[in-house]
């Protein structure tokens, strides 16, 4: 019995029936099937010929007996039995064929419920299949974010073990995932942390609340540096903490800048103040002085403004060297025009000054005609820097050296030396000299001139360019300043014009 169509299709059990006989539609109405169907009891017509529900199928048949198939009270289909004979079938054949129709249908049901089963189980197959491989991707799309990720990321149990660590973290504290692994994240820590830091991130997790603040962290190697952390509880289905997710980002350079930009503006409000005082105490003195005295004030005043003057260019030279503008690839500086225009004016200053200047040039560099890769006036800016650090140590009638020589045999460099007599740098001081603001003890106690900030220009400068810097001293005896000055390389091809911007 098909539901849908409300068709009953007889399918025959014995040979000999012929072949159109087999799968004929049966009415539902106007037929013992069918009424079996509609009333869903079994039906015994012991003469078909006088019974009100008979439908002929032209086959010769004088008794018919129909039990219905039934599953969940629900019929599905009907056993039919006929004879040619009539009164064929007793009461017995009748209680058999419905007890065999039950069995039918237990059995139906089983093959329904095991078809529908073996259904469902495919469908959930599927989706499982189609949910782990969701998952499997979205696992892997974390993973590649967590394993690229430029900030170190730790994840721990509920107890604080490590169980997870990307590669910014073993790059940020020197150690491996096996050394991390299961550890407690306090070993990133060090001493210089108070106890109470931790304190009020514990006090925020046990609240289930995330946690930021800055940690001082030790390498594995011994050095320390600081990190900017955020600690986030991992919370599962039911709300309760399953662990922990620390994302760590080293802010130790950010730390340094921060460190010399206060001591920067500490340096440059001093330099400022002392020769704005100077000044400020010697106009005072022009309205109350006797004019006598007038010259060496005007004189005060003039190296007061002098000095403020270099401070503002040397403080402009450093901003200019903090943009990092690339260098012109083009820049080139005649060595020997440039000696001939320069030099003069550094002799003159240096007999102004009652100091001595020797300068001497190797022989086979004028014919060479070297051309340094530097422009022409930060070639004089780095002179001018070296030689007012020369004149400044050097004692009254003292002698400043400066020479030019190749750096080596291949004549890829040269090497400026300029040296003085004065009175040397201690080997403790050395390592500081090149630093911003730096001055040496001798410096500062005697009242020299100067900010700290001519090497510092001087050695920047020369990093643009791929030269260097180094000192020579002895205390007592004096200071040799010896520069490798980078040259042109040889055109090998057709230069680009250079855009400055």
């Amino acid at each position: 019995y098909d539901e849908k169509s409300h068709e009953l299709r007889a399918h025959y059990s014995f040979q000999g029936v012929p072949q159109v006989k087999k799968d004929i539609i049966i009415p539902l109405e106007n037929s013992i099937i069918g009424h079996v169907v509609l009333t869903g009891q079994p039906y015994y017509a012991p003469n078909v010929h006088e019974d009100p529900h008979y439908f002929s199928s032209g086959m010769k048949i004088s008794s018919e007996m129909a039990v219905p198939l039934k599953v969940n009270y629900e019929v599905i289909g009907v056993i039919n039995v006929e004879s040619p004979e009539l009164d064929a079938f007793s009461e017995r054949d009748l209680d058999f064929l419905t007890t065999l129709a039950g069995s039918i249908s237990a059995v139906l049901e089983r093959a329904r419920l095991y078809q529908t089963l073996k259904v469902q189980a495919k469908s959930l197959a599927e989706q499982v299949q189609l949910r782990t491989s969701e998952l499997k991707m979205e696992r892997d799309k974390l993973f590649a974010i967590l394993e690229s990720a430029g900030e170190a990321i730790i994840l721990t149990d509920i107890n604080a073990h490590i169980l997870y660590a990307n590669p910014a973290m073993e790059r940020q504290s020197g150690y491996s995932r096996q050394e991390l692994q299961l550890q407690n994240p306090r070993m990133l820590g060090s001493s210089l942390v108070p106890k109470t830091v931790f304190s009020d991130m514990w006090r925020h997790l046990l609240s289930h609340q995330r946690w930021t603040g800055e940690l001082i962290n030790q390498h594995k190697n011994g050095h320390v540096y600081d990190v900017a952390v955020a600690v986030t509880p991992i919370t599962g289905a039911d709300g309760e903490v399953t662990g922990y997710v620390s994302v760590q980002s080293d802010i130790t350079r950010l730390k340094e800048l921060e460190r010399l930009k206060t001591e920067f503006i500490a340096n440059v409000s001093h330099q400022l103040r002392t020769p704005l005082t100077n000044i400020k105490t010697y106009v005072s003195l022009l309205n109350k002085g006797k004019p006598e005295k007038f010259p060496r004030y005007f004189s005060v005043l003039h190296q007061e403004i002098d000095r403020l003057a270099r401070l503002i260019q040397d403080l402009l030279d450093i901003s200019r060297l903090d943009a990092e503008v690339a260098p012109n690839p083009n820049a080139s500086t005649d060595l020997v025009e440039f000696w001939e225009i320069v030099w003069p004016s550094f002799v003159e200053r240096a007999e102004r000054e009652e100091r001595q200047l020797e300068i001497s040039l190797a022989d086979d560099i004028a014919a060479a005609q070297p051309q340094i890769y530097m422009e022409k006036y930060q070639m004089e800016k780095l002179l001018t820097r070296l030689m007012d650090n020369a004149l400044t140590h050097t004692n009254p009638a003292g002698i400043i050296q400066v020479s030019v020589g190749w750096q080596d045999d291949d004549q890829t460099a040269l090497r400026l030396r300029v040296c003085d007599d004065g009175p040397g740098i201690p080997e403790n001081e050395r390592p500081y000299l090149f630093d911003r603001f730096y001055r040496g003890a001798q410096a500062v106690e005697s009242g020299l001139p100067g900010n700290g900030l001519g090497l510092a220009v001087v050695k920047e400068l020369l990093a643009q360019y791929g030269g260097t810097i180094a000192v020579e001293s002895e205390v007592g005896v004096g200071s040799c300043f010896v520069v490798q000055l980078p040259l042109v390389k040889p055109q090998t091809g057709p230069s680009e014009p250079f855009d400055a911007g």
